[in-house]
């Protein structure tokens, strides 16, 4: 019940809280906020994680004077791309790939040595 009064006050002032959180023994910086029907925690970055692209980088390209005709198309491909996203639409594919590379060829996660059964002893 409080959970729910406090994302529908959030919600409805349009106002967000900022949190600190230790996980994995590594403190982190966090805005909670209303979504939906439940609280969302949305991790930052502090400031000295932050850097400054043009010091990591030299050749950024800045500013580029762009015709009115390629600023619309791409608008019109952003446009084109934007859809319903589902979180089930997403894959962490590393994980799988690193996953996948670690076990022989032709097996499963359920397979291995530790999969087989033994005969049970008479």
């Amino acid at each position: 019940m409080s959970c729910a009064l406090l994302r529908d006050a959030m919600g409805r002032s349009g106002k967000a809280a900022i949190a600190r959180f230790v996980m994995r023994s590594k403190e982190y910086l966090a805005e909670v906020l209303a979504g939906g029907d439940a609280l969302v925690l949305e991790t930052l970055f502090y400031a000295d994680e932050i850097r400054d692209p043009h010091q990591e980088t030299g050749d950024l390209p800045g500013r580029v004077d762009l015709s009115p005709c390629e600023l619309q198309m791409a608008s019109r491909l952003i446009d084109a791309m934007i859809g319903q996203r589902h979180p089930s639409d997403y894959r962490d594919t590393y994980t799988d790939r690193s996953t996948t590379s670690s076990k022989p060829r032709g097996t499963t996660k359920s397979s291995g040595p530790r999969a087989k059964r033994r005969p049970k002893r008479m």
